[in-house]
């Protein structure tokens, strides 16, 4: 199964926990799964599937009119797991795709610098083109559609049909959990701002918390927030509606092991520290004392660019505490991807490349398509 099993967020960023915001325009100038209660394939930019490598060939840029379906650099390709066969499978420019069954859901940017939300096969054939959305929130779950539309955020079926405004608003933040979508609204123009869960057939709305917050992650039982009241980490247990207090110092970054009650804290710039809390006692422990961003956790390490070695990739092992250089080059925003072993990320310092390290050797192999 392909592994960033608890994905790294920081306040205001969007969280790729069960859902993509496409504020992905990092994927476009490109492209982890998360363990959680209920969830149907998951928006990515490389993953595992039906024995291949599914992967966004590096950044993409607006296709000009008569190259839109003839796309080499941001298409999406796919190679066998041992990197061999690499081939362009969906010649267009795509922010982003998620795999359910034997389809690929995906965004693409139009030569009118649109999205648009398409569906094929997983060799890339039968391409159809679904409807328009603006940067917001994508999602395929148990056979309907979730997306921003410029009337707000909406379902339909797999198809696009049946469309069903479920809010207006533009959520700042969204999970999926159970029968219901949570989303965190913050209007600028009044200053209200609230955490408030939608059944996922638009029929009910509820206010959770009237206060602004920021969704982090999902878990088996709920779904982890931040509140701006506190700045502290909250879990939400979906089936009670009871919020309690996870980790009580405010930090830069989250990236949360849900299973084993775990969070792995990135202080920021001024403090410069790593820190494992356990959740169930408040024990801490600190693993280094670098400048973290952009975490990605695993069941060994914790990958991290390191803003105190001129953002180069860097992983510290949990166990021991381990900390060692993995690449001297700086991955695209942070976007790091760990599958089977491997970790894949695109380098827009050597030609936004993409690129795959041996976790065990660190030998790093281009499979940029072309190559």
């Amino acid at each position: 199964m392909p592994v960033n099993k608890n994905n790294s967020v920081r306040p205001g960023r969007a969280s790729a926990v069960a859902v993509l915001m496409v504020l992905l325009l990092a994927l476009l100038f490109c492209g982890c799964e998360t363990k959680g209660a209920l969830t149907e394939g998951t928006v990515t930019a490389v993953t595992k599937a039906d024995g291949y490598i599914y992967y966004i060939n590096g950044i993409g840029s607006t296709p000009g009119a008569d190259y839109q379906y003839s796309v080499k650099q941001g298409a999406l390709c796919r190679m066998n797991e041992d990197g061999t066969d690499r081939q362009i499978i969906v010649p267009m420019c795509v922010a982003a795709y998620q795999i359910a069954g034997d389809e690929i859901y995906l965004v693409s940017l139009s030569s009118d610098n649109e999205y648009i939300i398409g569906v094929t096969a997983l060799d890339g054939t039968g391409y159809t083109v679904i409807d328009k959305m603006v940067i917001g929130t994508f999602q395929y779950l148990y056979g309907y559609l979730y997306y921003q539309t410029q009337e707000g955020l909406v379902r339909t079926d797999s198809r696009g049909g049946g469309k069903r405004l479920l809010d207006e608003r533009n959520p700042t933040s969204t999970a999926f959990w159970g029968d219901s979508l949570y989303c965190t609204f913050a209007d600028e123009d009044t200053g209200k701002a609230s955490l408030e869960r939608i059944k996922l057939d638009g029929s009910q709305k509820q206010t959770v918390k009237e206060t602004e917050c920021f969704i982090m992650g999902r878990g088996e039982n709920g779904i982890y927030y931040l509140s701006r009241e506190d700045s502290v980490l909250y879990l939400l247990n979906c089936q009670s509606g009871k919020s309690t207090k996870m980790v009580f110092t405010s930090y830069a970054e989250y990236a949360i092991n849900d299973k084993a009650g775990l969070a792995y804290c990135a202080s920021g710039q001024e403090t410069g520290r790593l820190v494992e809390h356990n959740m169930l006692t408040g024990d801490k422990r600190v693993l280094n004392e670098y400048y973290c961003t952009d975490l990605v956790l695993t069941d060994e390490y914790v990958y991290f660019i390191n803003g105190s070695d001129n953002s180069f990739l860097y992983r510290t092992r949990i166990s021991d505490k381990k900390t060692e250089l993995v690449t001297a080059t700086v991955p695209l925003s942070g976007r790091v991807y760990v599958i089977d072993g491997y970790i894949y990320y695109t380098s827009p310092n050597e030609r936004s490349r993409i690129y795959r390290i041996n976790e065990e050797t660190l030998e790093r192999v281009c499979i940029h398509y072309g190559e």
